[in-house]
């Protein structure tokens, strides 16, 4: 059958198996493309040598994600002499990130030909060079996407190109095989002992595997019989004769769910027997691959035999319990989850079901809350017959509506509806419709008429003006001064690091017992309340940002950064004014600023007026207020 790629622009056709021998070379749109989705399953042959080029020297191929070439999982060769072999990558929105987990050493060489040779079934694939399997690994939903060929910094010669549907006989070693029983990456093809022993790896850990599924499956049966007698056929207390029974038989079911949970408890040995064996056969490999006297390889060959006489001692004690006399005893049921009952999951389920509105309207006024500062319905913590009456219900409805089952699509003018490319209960969905509608973006400058009208601005007339939260006024003052660490994660901060460490606010330990004074004054988040914050306006506030270490060292920083590079104090005064408050400063406030620094003619004391200007607007009830 004939294969259609695509090459920049415009698309190549390939009749039959064999391809006419052409160059790629891996610059700026140099790649080739299927126009077509790929079979769901699916075998590629390549055969291809590099010819020339520098640094890494790289040709594979690009299985496309549905957001198209800024996405995909890749397989390649690498003839770098660094790191050459078969090298496996992500790319996260046009970036490379290699997997180095899947990285198999080999001796790829400039113009030598090798075949690379993936079978892909659902999301399992196989990966061979030259015949030989060197990676088993899931993917992530390969089947039915597009497929790129691409060369990295070389010119690469190719001469043959198959892809064929994948017959369903067609046998493909499990994930994880080559990495438990082929650790050492070879080129040349396997002998035959080696192709047996690891299909007996495989045969014996499926085997295994099965065994260990029907001993859990009727383990699950007999504790299920005797859970359902103990709980659901318990009698009435005041029945003796009928208590004696139910506890006759309940423990004739103990004793069968205890002997069948005893030969399952065989069945886990063994199989933990069998790793260990297979671990220490792996170790023994690397450990005669590698270097001579390398005392990570020699460790870990002797702590896989000592695993090996403690896993043998494990199933000689579970073969022994099976002869022992059977008591009433056995383990409940168990589950993924630790033991969980499932009624948090019902409970979850119950909750986003489409017949449940409730979940979907208390979720949109918590949304709303966080931007206007005040609830469609309040109080927050009693969302119902018990609170009042939301203020827009028809509002309410439609923000439930649009959280659950999104149909709004933003476009160059607005927000229209259609098909929203947005997921069920998007909550980036929700927040950027709100911040992008009118009633956001509305000024918080008053008008008489409305005022009069609507003094409570129930109506939203205008953006109520309010104190940022206390996370955000530390973090806008590290920032703005240019201090704020912007890495992401990392261990919880004590508290006492707040005025030193510059890493954002929500880093740090927040406890009852434990808080950050700085965001203790400006009312941070209180672990004791889970809805809305208590926002308060006190003297210790403004004392706080004119005392603070952080403020000060914040407005030193930046002084002196603006110093260096605007002499003129108009222009500094515009640069502060534009860095602190995110405006321009007016004609008054600019003649008032430079009269102050005019003041000061001596060069020290030039600075220090400076630095004061900055830390003067820092305590600007702008600063801290969002309008």
């Amino acid at each position: 059958a004939s294969a259609k790629w695509q090459m920049g622009p415009g698309e190549w056709s390939f009749e039959g198996e064999r391809l006419t021998q052409f160059d790629i070379q891996g610059s700026a749109g140099k790649w080739l493309k299927t126009v077509r989705n790929l079979p769901e399953n699916f075998s590629l042959a390549a055969r291809f040598k590099i010819i020339s080029g520098e640094k890494e020297l790289a040709a594979g191929f690009t299985f496309e994600t549905v957001e198209g070439a800024g996405g995909g999982e890749g397989i390649y060769l690498s003839a770098s002499e660094e790191t050459p072999g078969l090298r496996f990558i992500l790319e996260i929105g046009g970036e490379r990130h290699p997997r180095a987990d899947l990285r198999r050493a080999l001796p790829i060489k400039i113009g030598v030909e090798y075949e690379l040779r993936f079978d892909v079934r659902g999301k399992l694939l196989n990966v061979y060079v030259n015949g030989a399997l060197q990676q088993t690994y899931n993917g992530h939903d390969l089947a039915g996407r597009q497929l790129r060929l691409w060369a990295l910094n070389a010119k690469v010669e190719f001469t043959y190109l198959r892809v064929v549907a994948l017959p369903s006989a067609m046998p493909m070693a499990p994930m994880d095989s080559v990495k438990n029983y082929l650790p050492v990456a070879k080129l040349g093809k396997p002998n035959s002992a080696q192709q047996t022993a690891f299909a007996d790896a495989i045969w014996g850990q499926a085997k295994l595997k099965l065994e260990l599924e029907k001993a859990r499956l009727e383990s699950h049966r007999v504790v299920v019989a005797a859970e359902e007698w103990k709980y659901l056929n318990a009698p009435a207390a005041e029945d003796k004769a009928a208590v004696e029974k139910h506890k006759a038989r309940l423990d004739q079911l103990a004793k069968a769910a205890q002997e069948v949970q005893r030969l399952e408890a065989v069945v886990k040995a063994k199989e933990g027997l069998f790793q260990a064996e297979q671990k220490l056969k792996t170790d023994k490999a690397l450990a005669a691959a590698g270097k001579k006297d390398d005392e990570k390889l020699t460790k870990a060959v002797t702590d896989a035999a000592k695993n090996i006489e403690g896993k043998m001692k494990a199933l000689t004690a579970a073969e022994k319990k099976i002869s022992e006399p059977l008591t009433p005893s056995y383990s409940g049921l168990s589950s993924s989850y630790g033991g969980s009952s499932g009624r948090r999951l019902a409970l979850a389920r119950w909750m986003t079901d489409a017949n449940n509105p409730l979940t979907a309207r208390v979720a949109a006024n918590h949304i709303w809350l966080r931007h206007f500062g005040r609830a469609l319905v309040e109080p927050v913590f009693d969302f119902g017959l018990g609170g009042n009456q939301p203020t827009h219900p028809k509002l309410l409805d439609w923000l439930a509506c649009e959280l659950r089952e999104p149909t709004m699509v933003s476009s160059s003018g607005g927000w229209t509806e259609g098909k929203s490319e947005a997921g069920a209960w998007s909550m980036k969905h929700l927040h950027k419709l709100i911040v992008t509608s009118r009633a956001y973006r509305t000024a918080s400058t008053p008008d008489e008429k409305n005022l009069a009208t609507d003094p409570d601005n129930l109506w939203l007339w205008r953006i109520p003006p309010r104190r940022m939260e206390a996370e955000v006024v530390r973090d806008c003052v590290l920032r703005a001064g240019g201090g704020l660490d912007p890495k992401l994660g990392g261990p919880d901060l004590p508290g006492s690091d707040g005025m030193a460490s510059r890493r954002r606010s929500i880093y740090f330990h927040h406890s009852p017992s434990s808080q950050m004074d700085f965001l203790k004054v400006f009312d941070g988040a209180d672990p004791t309340e889970a809805y809305q914050r208590h926002i308060s306006i006190v003297p210790h506030q403004a004392l706080a940002l004119f005392n603070s270490e952080l403020t000060h060292a914040q407005s030193r920083q930046l002084a002196h950064k603006f110093n260096a590079t605007r002499a003129d104090d108009a222009k500094f005064v515009q640069a502060a004014y534009e860095q602190i408050l995110t405006r321009g400063p007016r004609a008054d406030e600019v003649a008032l600023c430079v009269e102050f620094l005019k003041t000061q003619t001596a060069a020290n004391a030039r600075l220090r007026a400076r630095e004061k200007l900055v830390h003067a607007l820092f305590n600007h009830h702008e600063f801290v207020t969002i309008r």
